[in-house]
């Protein structure tokens, strides 16, 4: 009874109010905590995959611009999400709708991939 009442109790003066202000200045008056919480319709992923970016725009090595273009498009988008938006496996899956484990070997082979087409097999690599 008494973990009830000191639950209760707890509960009222640490209530969670979301639609009150949380700046201090004048200019952040408008701004409330419903407002930062994401809206399960607006995908922040789609948002943020959406931009043009690709691994090919952000390489300056030719030899590797080449090799990323042998990869097919699921290689490509995988390695894009992994080290363009810093998603992890898992995160990728649930994007692309395979398990991380299949997420993971197919980075894995991607990378392979590359590495035998620039000839690195042996940790040599030519420019």
């Amino acid at each position: 009874m008494d973990y009830d009442k000191k639950n209760r109790k707890y509960n009222q003066k640490y209530a969670l109010i979301l639609d009150k202000p949380i700046g201090t200045s004048p200019d952040d008056v408008s701004v409330t905590m419903v407002d930062l919480i994401a809206s399960p319709d607006a995908e922040i992923d789609d948002l943020i995959i959406s931009k043009s970016d690709t691994l090919e725009e952000n390489v300056s090595q030719s030899s590797l611009i080449r090799a990323l273009r042998t990869l097919n498009d699921r290689e490509k988008e995988i390695l894009n999400l992994a080290y363009l938006h810093n998603m992890s496996d898992r995160a990728i899956a649930l994007k692309v709708g395979l398990s991380h484990q299949a997420i993971g070997k197919a980075r894995k082979k991607a990378l392979a991939k590359i590495r035998s087409y620039i000839g690195g097999k042996n940790g040599v690599y030519d420019n």
